[in-house]
């Protein structure tokens, strides 16, 4: 009965342990495996008035608008296919590029906002592009003299250039803002009206400058306005 007893607790002792075993590997499996933390890459915001740089060594630029995968930018703003940085990140390249306005494509490493930055007072949405009739108010904002509202005086003028005669261009009483703080759009309350091209005279005398018409733009390269 002795030897009986004996062999009855060897078994159950050889019982636990096999029965035991694998689910104690599991929970030590299952401990030593951990999930790393998720990185989520850092997204760059551009809106009307972002400070890029464009090519090498890298011209300073203002955003017009952002638009559909991109934005819309002054003509000086680069040639195809220069490479477009926001800071020391690149952040696209010019797609296209004319006499009276640029446009950029962007990568996904950027999310392109529905306003334009006013230093100082905050943003001002955009909404659309209805266009202002003549005598209307139009505004732009200097990044040195800030913003400034004027009348729209034209439609369909024609400018020379020395690359040729520029067509459809916008007309306005608003003083021309040169240099890297330079305006780079126009606009009417919350709605998208255009890019500058140039003018004439200076904010002390006052001057005149002319516009690209955005709605054209949007037309021809089937792109919509992001909007606020």
């Amino acid at each position: 009965m002795r030897s009986l007893h004996r062999l009855l607790i060897a078994l159950t002792a050889l019982a636990l342990l096999l029965g035991g075993a694998p689910n104690a590997l599991a929970e030590t499996t299952e401990s030593a495996v951990t999930t790393p933390p998720t990185e989520t890459a850092q997204l760059v915001p551009i809106a009307g008035g972002t400070l890029v740089t464009v090519g090498t060594p890298g011209v300073p630029c203002r955003v017009s608008f952002t638009v559909t995968g991109g934005f819309l930018a002054p003509p000086n703003c680069g040639q195809p296919p220069a490479v477009v940085r926001v800071g020391s990140t690149v952040v696209g390249s010019i797609a296209h590029s004319s006499a009276t306005f640029s446009y950029a494509t962007t990568l996904p490493n950027v999310t392109l906002q529905g306003w334009v930055i006013n230093p100082g007072t905050g943003n001002i949405p955009i909404t659309g592009s209805v266009e202002t009739p003549v005598g209307g108010q139009v505004c732009r904002v200097g990044y040195t003299t800030g913003m400034m509202c004027g009348t729209l005086q034209a439609k369909n003028q024609s400018v020379s250039h020395p690359g040729g005669t520029l067509h459809g261009l916008t007309r306005t009483n608003i003083c021309p803002d040169p240099g890297g703080t330079a305006a780079a759009q126009f606009f009417s309350g919350s709605q998208a009206q255009g890019i500058p091209v140039g003018g004439s005279g200076n904010c002390s005398s006052g001057g005149t400058t002319f516009f690209q018409p955005v709605n054209p733009i949007l037309s021809s390269f089937g792109l919509s306005l992001v909007t606020s």
